[in-house]
């Protein structure tokens, strides 16, 4: 069964990491994004860690591809203020 046709169990910082790249967020702007919403660890490198276990975890080759089969777990996130930076 494939991770898209049930819902996974994502932590909130895992959900805020996965909707941000779904709302077209740069990687490299992920770190601002976790701290304006309060979610700890917001490195760049513990960005990456965390990219790289979900893509593991999910077979996903890509951040894309991790979006896509997760979009049922993506979260309304207010980015506007943040793009403009």
């Amino acid at each position: 069964m494939k991770a898209s046709s049930k819902k996974p169990r994502l932590t909130t910082y895992e959900r805020h990491l996965l909707s941000a790249l779904a709302h077209g967020m740069p990687v490299g702007k992920l770190p601002a994004v976790l701290n304006y919403y309060s979610q700890e660890p917001n490195s760049i490198s513990s960005v990456d860690k965390n990219l790289r276990k979900l893509r593991k975890k999910y077979n996903c080759a890509t951040n894309e591809q991790l979006v896509y089969d997760l979009r049922n777990r993506v979260i309304k996130l207010d980015l506007e203020n943040l793009k403009k930076e």
